[in-house]
């Protein structure tokens, strides 16, 4: 069986989160299929490195975002302390929205995408 490997192109997190895609059974009068993706970790940490990649996030807020994610991840497999974590990634999220205020367009994206699955799995504490 072929499989993708990480680069400096394709992130872990990436092909993680590729694998959890959901394409549906509704296609467009284009045909062109939607994907959607849950709200899990590994999702927001493969919108975390193509912002990466691109430059496009500070590293002080990058290092946040991964220890929220960590906490979140840790919450999740434990069951302990969701609540501070649930609450860290929606004040997370709300930054990421205003930041994406402005951008262009993928850009903007990605930030809106990030806060929404961030917002997904701060959801999942309450």
């Amino acid at each position: 069986m072929l499989s993708l490997t990480a680069s400096e192109y394709l992130t872990e997190n990436e092909l993680a989160a590729a694998a959890l895609a959901d394409g549906g059974t509704v296609v467009n009068a284009q045909t062109q299929q939607r994907f959607t993706w849950p709200a899990e970790p590994v999702v927001a940490r493969a919108f975390l490195d193509q912002l990466l990649r691109g430059d496009l996030i500070s590293a002080t807020r990058a290092d946040d975002l991964g220890r929220a994610l960590d906490a979140a991840e840790a919450a999740l497999e434990t069951g302990n302390g969701g609540a501070e974590a649930g609450a860290g990634l929606s004040g997370l999220a709300a930054l990421f929205v205003e930041e994406g205020e402005g951008r262009d367009g993928v850009t903007a994206s990605r930030y809106a995408e990030l806060a929404a699955t961030l917002n997904g799995i701060a959801g999942r504490f309450e």
